[in-house]
């Protein structure tokens, strides 16, 4: 009998609208946003993705939305345990994320065929 992989969603408050901005920014590309957090938590556990630090007003500034997304109860732990490690906020690292690939209009990583867990 296959036992059911345990799954934890990783929640977060960012800003609204760099929320709305960030779906329509991987809308437009095909993706869906939840596909795209859980591929850059896996490249952030790997390192082939360092966290971006901004000051931009968008992170700082405005209403804030919450957002959420599952992945496996091992991968959340290893992701909290590591924005602990390097003193970051859980929020912080996505909001940057997201930020970083709207100014950049590109994703840091190739996404094809890619198992995102």
């Amino acid at each position: 009998m296959k036992q059911d992989k345990v799954e934890k969603t990783i929640f977060f408050r960012v800003n609204k609208n760099l929320k709305n901005e960030f779906f329509d920014f991987c809308k437009r590309r095909g993706i869906s946003t939840s596909c795209v957090l859980r591929l850059f938590v896996l490249k952030f556990l790997d390192g082939s993705v360092k966290p971006q630090i901004s000051t931009s007003n968008i992170l700082y500034t405005g209403k804030n939305a919450s957002m959420g997304f599952r992945v496996s109860a091992d991968t959340y732990t290893k992701y909290v345990e590591k924005c602990r490690k390097l003193h970051v906020t859980v929020a912080g690292v996505f909001s940057n994320f997201m930020l970083n690939c709207i100014e950049q209009k590109d994703f840091p990583f190739d996404i094809y065929a890619m198992d995102a867990e």
